[in-house]
């Protein structure tokens, strides 16, 4: 591929941080998704008789 066509894929910088703040905003609900996830098995093996 051309070194000029590389550059034409790249996104902007505004688009750039559009993006990154979408994917931010959405990995930090993945992650507070995750540990209410940890805690709901942790409580269930708890209920289980194996305390973790």
């Amino acid at each position: 591929m051309k070194q000029q066509s590389l550059w034409l894929m790249q996104p902007l910088p505004e688009q750039f941080a559009e993006k990154m703040t979408r994917l931010t905003e959405q990995l930090r609900e993945q992650f507070a998704e995750s540990a209410r996830l940890e805690a709901e098995i942790k409580r269930n093996l708890g209920g289980l008789g194996y305390e973790f």
